[in-house]
């Protein structure tokens, strides 16, 4: 990874200043450099365009991103800005763009808005963020997000959640919309074909013990056995020297755990891949996971799905009981004898309106984005910071 370089901002044409939202995709983590992509590829280029700046906090351990990873994720392109965290929060350099959208805001953004610290001079963009992915605990994830002006709730129930404990003053500044970059529906037939090529979507800590990931491991071995003229193929979150600082690290990863349990047996038709989440995509036709946002992902590509919710010491695990109120219902939820038959089932409709995002939430998203009212929101806000001394901002900032 290049080292953080000098702010430098983005020329635009006259054109593209008069009739295009200038977007900044905040990410400092695989999870959220995913979820830009996929917001700048659902958003499309009509009405914006798009820039990615990698923030990152040299202070608190480090990179949470290896180069390969970006280069996956972004397909080649080059990453506009890598900037330490306080860098990325200047006022000097957010207030070129429109938009600024994140996953969840770096401490120091959450301090200013408490703090009333903001100080644009005649126009702030519009804040915009959204969860990571399934969010298992959907009021303390919105609580996290209090202070965007547009925030991005996965399903229904997420936004009936925010009517019901958000005051009306927050309700008021924060445009509350069903949304995800992940959980959108492209629309397509979920498919009965005779199953080639199953991905088991691995996440590093779900299971995090050690005998519930040998156990879910064990059945891939197995259906691979049972199935040799089926492609198994484990998707890695990372491969195994990556993301040494990531807030998930994973302790026991599956390649490992193979050569440990498996050392002469392991059948051939059973492989790992870190291929970009889209090619993974475009060659399965059966996905099945424990609880990653991929499984939902995949449905959206209409491809059948399956949850495994039976496993060793999975009522141990700190989010059994949020996955099965997530997927309950939703006819997905199975186990061993599921995998090994390789019988995926259709999700339950009712459940999938609730769940999927559609071109329907995208105009809404675009209409709350493009008719944000720049001027108003930097009239309202920052009076405290015009008053304080930079010495005593900076004393402030070096808290975070």
């Amino acid at each position: 990874m290049p080292p953080a370089r000098q702010v430098k901002y983005t020329e635009m044409s006259e054109v593209e200043k008069s009739t295009k939202n200038r977007a900044l995709l905040l990410f400092k983590d695989d999870s959220s450099l995913m979820s830009a992509v996929k917001l700048e590829r659902i958003l499309g280029g009509e009405n914006f365009t798009f820039e990615y700046c990698y923030a990152h906090n040299s202070r608190h351990g480090g990179r949470e991103l290896s180069e390969r990873q970006i280069n996956l994720s972004l397909e080649g392109r080059k990453v506009d800005y890598t900037l330490e965290i306080r860098e990325a929060s200047d006022e000097r350099f957010l207030e070129k763009f429109d938009t600024v959208y994140a996953c969840k805001y770096p401490g120091i953004f959450k301090m200013k808005w408490v703090l009333r610290l903001w100080n644009f001079k005649a126009r702030r963009p519009c804040f915009v963020s959204s969860f990571p992915g399934i969010e298992f605990t959907p009021k303390s994830g919105i609580r996290a997000r209090q202070y965007s002006d547009v925030v991005c709730l996965n399903t229904v129930d997420d936004v009936s959640v925010f009517r019901k404990f958000a005051s009306k003053r927050w309700q008021k500044n924060t445009e509350a919309i069903q949304f995800s970059p992940f959980f959108f529906s492209k629309n397509k037939v979920h498919a009965e074909a005779p199953v080639r090529n199953v991905v088991f979507f691995s996440q590093s800590v779900m299971p995090e013990s050690r005998e519930g990931r040998v156990d879910v491991l064990g059945f891939l071995v197995e259906a691979a056995r049972l199935n040799p003229g089926v492609l198994i193929t484990i998707k890695l979150r990372h491969l195994e020297n990556e993301n040494k600082v990531h807030t998930h690290k994973e302790q026991y990863s599956y390649p490992s755990l193979l050569r440990e349990e498996f050392p002469l047996d392991a059948p051939e038709n059973l492989v790992f891949s870190a291929d970009s989440m889209e090619k993974i995509l475009e060659e399965c036709d059966f996905a099945v996971t424990v609880a990653s946002t991929a499984g939902v992902e995949a449905l959206g590509s209409g491809i059948p799905t399956l949850f495994l919710g039976d496993f060793m010491g999975i009522r141990d695990e700190w989010y059994h009981k949020a996955l099965i109120e997530f997927v309950g219902e939703s006819g997905l939820l199975g186990g061993k004898e599921d995998l090994l038959s390789l019988r995926p089932s259709r999700p339950d409709e009712a459940w999938y309106m609730n769940t999927m995002s559609t071109e329907d939430h995208v105009k809404i998203l675009t209409e709350k984005i493009l008719g944000f009212d720049h001027g108003k929101a930097a009239r309202g806000e920052g009076y405290i910071g015009k008053l304080l001394p930079q010495s005593l901002k900076r004393f402030l900032y070096s808290f975070l």
